[in-house]
């Protein structure tokens, strides 16, 4: 009981200064402007459309939505997705473990995208940084721009079998950077490449495949 009763305490410690609960999810009307953040466990952060927010959105066991043409500063989820939708601006950086990140059209994101297990999905989307994932998919469609690089990380040790990857840019979508994935006998990564779509850095331990 003891041990609960302090691993909650630490818990509320780590959240302090946002809107913070357990047990239960979180909804953030639309047209709202909210000056600290918002994070719970065993619940789902929903931002809705219009809104700012300036510290950060977490949750443990559940999603992070955010609404259309909002303003938040970064997302995380653990055993959970992250949607964030048209025209948003994701001042730092969107990460999952265990969860997809999928972005809507006319989005930005100043840091970078990141995932554990977990597939990336954007459309018509900026990202300033980098997007990297350990085990999911990766597909730019539609013009959207990752100004940095795409890696795709090992996890040696932790693979029984060969981990199939696969890289699609469409419809003139642009890495700046390189496509980087460590080197892993049991990690087979493949690019899609079509003939609008341009990676104007290196591809390393990756087959290109053009279409």
């Amino acid at each position: 009981m003891h041990i609960k009763r302090y691993g909650l305490l630490f818990l509320a410690l780590l959240f302090a200064g946002c809107n913070f609960k357990i047990n239960s999810s979180i909804r953030i009307r639309d047209n709202s402007v909210v000056k600290s953040g918002a994070s719970t466990i065993n619940g789902s952060v929903y931002i809705g459309d219009n809104c700012t927010v300036t510290g950060k959105c977490r949750t443990i066991n559940g999603i992070v939505r955010v609404g259309d043409n909002s303003r938040v500063k970064s997302l995380q989820s653990v055993n959970g997705n992250i949607g964030i939708g048209r025209g948003c601006t994701v001042r730092g950086s969107a990460e999952s473990v265990n969860g997809g990140v999928e972005c809507d059209p006319g989005t930005e994101i100043m840091r970078k995208i990141r995932t554990v297990n977990g597939d990336v999905l954007i459309d018509s989307t900026k990202v300033r940084g980098s997007v990297e994932t350990y085990n999911g998919d990766v597909t730019l469609k539609n013009h959207s721009v990752v100004e940095r690089d795409i890696r795709i990380k090992s996890g040696k040790g932790k693979r029984s079998s060969v981990q199939h990857i696969v890289i699609s840019l469409m419809n003139g979508s642009v890495v700046e950077g390189d496509i980087e994935v460590e080197e892993d006998p049991m990690l087979e990564v493949k690019v899609h490449l079509d003939d609008s779509s341009q990676i104007k850095g290196e591809v390393r331990n990756a087959e290109v495949i053009k279409k």
